[in-house]
């Protein structure tokens, strides 16, 4: 028990770091573990991704707004272009939780896998993803592509458990967005992701007669506790890193990192 405890503490250390430094919403960290840590306490094949990804969304509210709170401190969200694209993140949201009861467990683990290794793939193929940029680079195009692109996002965001970050990011890099402002804008959309898929992933887990103990739906309420009072520690650990490091490193370090979660969703 105090291994678990400690487990889920560290996790949520690492998942705000990660949310303050890159703008991970933290399911990319959480939902692996997660995965293994399900399965090592025996639930069912059928559920564990569900859970995991029930889990890390939940836990995800805690995170994403702590680091909000954090980048919106250092002046680093435009809340203009926000508020322009979370109506189309939530649309995505709101249809990913309504599927997300007919997709099998396993299914989801291999797509996870998938969209991990395209985005790996995109970051390593185009150049300027590692590029160094600074704000007035930033050139984002207010069009239909991006509308449809963020609707996607919010779908796979709550199908994956990942927030969204892990696509939006390297999309806002695209157009030459710098680092510390592409994760910050990630973050802000993030709810609409987290608080859609959690609560879908509640309503559709308590459908099922037992899911696991101490979890009401697919929210494991001792992991979601202990992930973001661990969360409150690591979030403005990231924070001040975002704002030390040189962009092309934040990128560089960015792609490694997603090379260690695809290696622990495949284990």
């Amino acid at each position: 028990m105090i291994f678990e405890v400690f487990l889920m503490l560290f996790t949520g250390l690492i998942a705000g770091l990660l949310s303050g430094l890159f703008g991970l919403g933290g399911g990319i960290i959480v939902v692996p573990i997660l995965y293994v840590f399900f399965m090592h306490l025996g639930v069912q094949d059928s559920m564990v991704m569900h859970l995991a990804i029930g889990t890390s969304l939940a836990a995800m509210i805690t995170t994403t707004f702590n680091s909000i709170w954090m980048h919106q401190r250092k002046k680093n969200i435009d809340w203009s272009l926000v508020f322009w694209l979370l109506p189309y993140v939530a649309l995505g949201a709101v249809f990913g939780a309504m599927i997300s009861h007919f997709i099998q467990s396993q299914f989801l683990r291999y797509f996870f896998a998938a969209f991990l290794v395209f985005i790996i793939l995109n970051a390593l193929l185009k150049k300027n993803f590692t590029d160094q940029y600074q704000l007035k680079d930033f050139d984002f195009p207010k069009n239909n592509i991006a509308k449809i692109f963020f609707t996607g996002v919010g779908l796979l965001g709550v199908l994956l458990g990942v927030g969204g970050s892990l696509f939006s990011v390297p999309y806002f890099r695209r157009f030459h967005c710098p680092m510390k402002r592409a994760s910050a804008l990630a973050l802000a959309l993030t709810p609409a992701v987290s608080l859609v898929g959690a609560v879908g992933y509640l309503i559709i887990g308590l459908q099922s007669r037992s899911v696991f103990p101490y979890a009401i739906g697919f929210v494991y309420w001792p992991a979601f506790i202990g992930i973001g009072l661990g969360s409150l520690l690591g979030v403005p650990i990231g924070v001040h890193l975002a704002h030390k490091m040189h962009d092309k490193h934040q990128a560089k370090l960015y792609i490694v990192l997603l090379f260690i979660f695809l290696a622990m969703i495949l284990y």
